[in-house]
């Protein structure tokens, strides 16, 4: 599932801010368990990966924002302890999480957090102005 938002800017016509994975979460789960195991996400993540064979990524993108007002499209990569053949977290009930992903921020280097459209300033990466009046304008499975 995803969900493009439009937003208001000083851009003549902004783009839709895209979040979700939609059909796509099979592939970005099998990249990135590839990658954790080659070590692109460090030796934790390598280990992790090799201890859970059978586990699983919540691989879909998501807004970051940091207390500093840097923000980034980037896709969650937590390990759960059950995953499908592609490495996909499970919907099998009381799944755990194994390991958490922590996205830093590369501008100070604080742990960033999920936004909220409602209370967080985001500034367009054209114009620079604030992004408002975020609304869902496209879902797709």
């Amino acid at each position: 599932m995803g969900t493009g938002y439009t937003y208001t800017c000083g851009c003549k016509d902004s783009q839709p801010l895209m979040i979700g994975a939609g059909k796509l979460t099979p592939k970005l789960c099998t990249e990135t368990w590839s990658n954790m195991q080659k070590g692109k996400y460090g030796d934790n993540w390598k280990r992790a990966v090799t201890m859970h064979p059978d586990g699983g990524l919540d691989c879909y993108y998501e807004i970051y924002v940091c207390d500093c007002g840097h923000w980034e499209r980037d896709y969650r990569r937590t390990l759960w302890q059950n995953g499908d053949k592609n490495h996909c977290k499970s919907k099998l009930p009381r799944n755990k999480a194994i390991k958490p992903f922590y996205h830093i921020c590369p501008e100070c280097g604080k742990r960033m957090r999920i936004a909220n459209f409602e209370i967080d300033l985001l500034t367009c990466p054209e114009c620079g102005e604030e992004m408002k009046n975020f609304e869902p304008a496209i879902r797709w499975n």
